[in-house]
């Protein structure tokens, strides 16, 4: 009996590869706007994200309004 790549798997592997790195990359380079767009906070705050695992990130983010008025997210390389 032969296994095809769609067949699932019982658990996840190579959580800590060269690509998953990439792949959180990819996720926290997107963040700053979703927490913008969706988060339940006002301008100043500032919020910071732990990633735990494998792969380990801690990224700050500041929340501050734009000229537009609109809130935007930005990273920042030191979490306070």
């Amino acid at each position: 009996m032969s296994r095809t790549s769609a067949a699932p798997c019982s658990r996840p592997g190579n959580l800590d590869s060269p690509a998953a790195a990439v792949c959180v990359s990819s996720i926290l380079a997107q963040l700053p706007k979703r927490i913008a767009k969706g988060a339940a906070h006002e301008p100043g705050h500032r919020l910071v994200i732990d990633v735990t695992g494998s792969v380990v990130v801690r990224q700050g983010f500041h929340l501050e309004l734009d000229q537009d008025g609109s809130l935007r997210g930005h990273a920042v390389s030191e979490p306070q």
